[in-house]
């Protein structure tokens, strides 16, 4: 055995510079090397030592502990040789990949202002082609394929967005307040479907009509919203009044019977509730329905929505 101090390879420094953590193997022979040195088998644990030193040289554990326990001067100076070889730091990462990269840079943008200095100049478009594909003749290291290409343009699948969940049903008569609106359903038989539809008013489906109260919170007489009040369904289908059948629906039965004001009417300012005939046309294939005051309420009350025939 040669007690000049080693050096280490390449790999070997690769190794050091890397995962410090010992191999499951190196770690398992290692401890059975330490064992049988406790117990006096100091031959023993020496051959496993030099076998762990041979197959895991960047393990600087097993290099000290073969130092430790070297059966000759020599052999202990060449162990610790390999230990003060791996003590030392690794080497610094080789420079050429930055100056790689410059030099990409360098193409990139000389090949970028060629390109607007021709725009700017106005270079007929054969000639902007030409320089274009030249510019693209250039070898990359990574050259992509047609399906990378593909895949870098491609455009974005439009994502379909799901129904809202029905809101929660809160107790008629509770007030809600949307901006600057407040409105309730002061009782459960206040909403219903209507077996005989007013003259005047087409429909698709079932009508049905809701006496709703609101207040315009404002200092100023306005009209409400077309989607203040919204009827959802079961299937998270959202259903507004129906225009104008509000109005039909007073002048056919009486104001101040079915209700105080059409939904098209302006509303007293302050506040004051008034009582307001809301109808909604809605599928057949509706099973339950949820009024609620703000198109995105997650809260309302709830109202029946089948036919006496359902």
């Amino acid at each position: 055995m040669s007690d000049e101090v080693p050096q280490l390879t390449e790999q070997q420094t690769k190794r050091v510079a890397g995962d410090s953590r010992p191999p499951v193997m190196f770690q398992h022979l290692f401890q059975r090397s330490r064992a049988a040195a406790a117990a006096g088998d100091l031959a023993g644990a020496r051959a496993l030592l030099r076998a762990l030193t041979h197959q895991y040289p960047d393990q600087i554990e097993g290099w000290r502990e073969r130092a430790a326990l070297a059966e000759t001067a020599s052999e202990r100076v060449y162990a610790l040789g390999w230990v003060h070889n791996l003590e030392q730091p690794a080497a610094p990462p080789s420079s050429q990949m930055p100056w790689r990269l410059l030099v990409i840079t360098s193409v990139i943008v000389s090949l970028l202002v060629v390109i607007i200095q021709a725009a700017i100049l106005g270079i007929e478009q054969g000639q902007v082609q030409q320089v274009v594909e030249s510019a693209a003749s250039i070898p990359s290291s990574r050259p992509l394929d047609a399906t990378a290409l593909a895949q870098m343009f491609e455009m974005p699948t439009p994502t379909v967005t799901d129904w809202h969940p029905q809101p929660s049903p809160v107790p008629a008569g509770h007030l809600h307040t949307y901006g600057l609106w407040q409105g309730t359903l002061l009782q459960n038989d206040h909403a219903r479907v209507l077996d005989e539809v007013p003259i005047g008013i087409t429909t698709t489906g079932r009508l049905i009509v809701a006496l709703v109260s609101v207040g315009n919170l404002t200092s100023e007489p306005r009209q409400m919203p077309a989607d203040l009040f919204a009827l959802v369904d079961d299937q998270g289908r959202y259903h507004f009044p129906l225009a104008g059948a509000s109005t039909l629906y007073l002048n056919q039965f009486g104001r101040g019977t079915v209700g105080d004001l059409a939904f098209e009417d302006a509303l007293p300012p302050y506040g004051a509730l008034i009582s307001v005939p809301l109808l909604f046309d809605v599928p057949l294939d509706t099973q339950s329905c949820v009024l609620v005051l703000g198109e995105y309420s997650d809260a309302g009350w709830q109202i029946p929505c089948l036919g006496a025939a359902s």
